[in-house]
């Protein structure tokens, strides 16, 4: 419905008769009527932890709301405001020494080292093999919307010190074309790189060559898992 204002003018000029002297006359105070019709828009929107509306106001929850601005004719623009809101699951599960996020409809991961604040370089998917002990958390975009889970704690090898000290290294380090580990029992020997990506893969393992001539020279992290524990190394192939 238009909405009708009510304008007043006041007009005033000074004449002069024919003998100089000055006619003041005021024209009395006119009023009119003039119509002036709001305009009405829609908005659709999604907001992340927050949204602050064309007039400035801010909202926290989903729902409709109404903002009222002034168009370009003087008038109301009222706004009536959709709101939704993204929300990212930030829960992360393990799986053994694999962490998975719960949130499957990101657009980015990055898995990050808590201990350091530095993204691990490769480590871009919803999951994550960890192959040295610490701390991990993952950082995820969904949209605009940007949110990090918590951290989470991995402890691989459940050996104490003095039982660490006492597992053989891995020989030659750094390597070339193979390397070998003296231990005492049959053991499964995993090789990663620093994606964490699993390149070799070893059953049963007795302490015999490991050949690893066609990988690339880098940093690798092996894995020994047997009766006593599990223990993780690195291993420089040059």
């Amino acid at each position: 419905m238009p909405q009708r204002y009510l304008f007043f003018l006041l007009f005033s000029f000074s004449l002069l008769d024919l003998e100089g002297q000055s006619m003041a006359e005021t024209f009395r105070s006119k009023h009119f009527f003039q119509d002036c019709t709001p305009t009405y828009h829609t908005i659709d929107t999604t907001g992340c932890l927050l949204y602050k509306s064309p007039g400035g106001q801010v909202y926290t929850s989903p729902g409709t709301y109404f903002d009222t601005l002034v168009n370009s004719g003087g008038c109301d623009s009222i706004i009536t405001i959709n709101l939704d809101f993204t929300e990212i699951d930030t829960s992360i599960i393990q799986d053994g020494s694999i962490l998975i996020a719960n949130e499957k409809r990101a657009n980015f991961y990055q898995w990050i080292d808590c201990e350091t604040g530095a993204w691990i370089g490769g480590a871009n998917m919803d999951q994550y093999q960890v192959i040295w002990d610490g701390s991990y958390a993952l950082l995820m975009h969904l949209g605009a919307c940007v949110d990090t889970s918590g951290c989470h704690q991995l402890v691989l090898s459940h050996l104490d010190e003095e039982s660490r000290e006492q597992q053989v290294l891995p020989y030659p380090n750094p390597c070339d074309a193979f390397f070998r580990c003296d231990v005492r029992t049959s053991s499964d020997l995993s090789l990663f790189d620093i994606t964490g990506k699993k390149v070799l893969v070893i059953s049963s393992y007795r302490g015999r060559k490991v050949d690893i001539h066609s990988l690339p020279a880098g940093l690798y992290f092996l894995r020994i898992k047997g009766p006593d524990g599990l223990i993780s190394r690195k291993l420089l192939v040059e």
